[in-house]
């Protein structure tokens, strides 16, 4: 297996990974879990839930949902994952057509990838694009569920690589269907843009969504949306393909938003000692 594919396999699981970065500039305060899951996975979760309740606090999110969401979380905190999990899905449901959707989704898959829920995962995340078939969002959901199936494969299960091959193909597909609903969904854009980005064959395809991220600037406003991961990803994509030039002037615009970003720093200084180097 070439390295570029081992990147690009492991890319899959960044698309699950982005949104779970969308509350990372909410400061919640000292998690504590039950005694069976103290461990730092568990901490970083709660941590998650009380970002996640603030968001929805300040989205007046009905009742029911901010029911679901507590009971999950309480659910966790005891140990009971698959519990926590069921709740999690009752809000989901609810909350498919809605952008609070992001918020439980983040918690949702936190605990599934983290604790090895991969098939349950993928077994909701497809009935709920069978019962929501053109909710972007919900596309984006089971691209990340097929993504982060096919990394644990590949980590778990080398000789498995037909399925890893699968799953990362089925999760492409997912975004490129959630992207023709809707353009300029941020989720499946930029996951897409990422995966393009580790392919041999993909950066032009790659360059052509990141560039159509910078352009939808209403985006970058969006608390909704890890904005900045635009211009890491980009920039880290670009610095890979020897792009340096721009990969510089992309990243050094991130720090314009972003002045205090540690990725975008470090990223920069990387791109700049290569520079110097040459």
């Amino acid at each position: 297996m070439t390295k570029s594919f081992k990147s690009a396999i492991a890319s899959f699981a960044l698309i699950a990974g982005i949104l779970s970065a969308v509350h990372a500039s909410v400061r919640p305060g000292p998690a504590q879990a039950g005694k069976s899951l103290q461990d730092p996975k568990a901490a970083r979760i709660l941590r998650n839930f009380q970002a996640g309740r603030k968001v929805l606090i300040q989205t007046s999110a009905s009742q029911p949902v901010m029911q679901d969401f507590d009971e999950a979380e309480q659910l966790f905190a005891s140990g009971d994952l698959d519990g926590a999990l069921t709740r999690l899905e009752a809000a989901l449901k609810r909350e498919a057509r809605r952008s609070t959707f992001r918020v439980i989704w983040s918690a949702y898959d936190r605990i599934a990838e983290d604790y090895d829920k991969f098939d349950r995962y993928v077994s909701f995340m497809q009935n709920l694009v069978n019962a929501y078939p053109n909710v972007p969002d919900v596309r984006a959901a089971l691209a990340s569920a097929y993504g982060v199936k096919a990394a644990n494969l590949q980590k778990t299960n080398p000789a498995a690589m037909k399925d890893v091959i699968r799953y990362g193909n089925l999760s492409v597909d997912q975004l490129d269907v959630a992207l023709a609903i809707d353009p300029e969904n941020f989720m499946a854009r930029l996951g897409r843009a990422i995966t393009n980005s580790y392919s041999p064959t993909g950066l032009a395809a790659a360059e052509e969504d990141f560039d159509k991220l910078l352009s939808i600037q209403v985006l970058r406003k969006n608390p909704w949306y890890p904005y900045y991961m635009v211009y890491y990803y980009y920039g880290d994509a670009l610095k890979r393909g020897d792009s340096l030039t721009r990969a510089r002037e992309v990243v050094t615009l991130g720090l314009h938003y972003y002045p205090v970003n540690e990725d975008l720093k470090r990223l920069l200084d990387e791109v700049n000692k290569l520079i110097a180097s040459r």
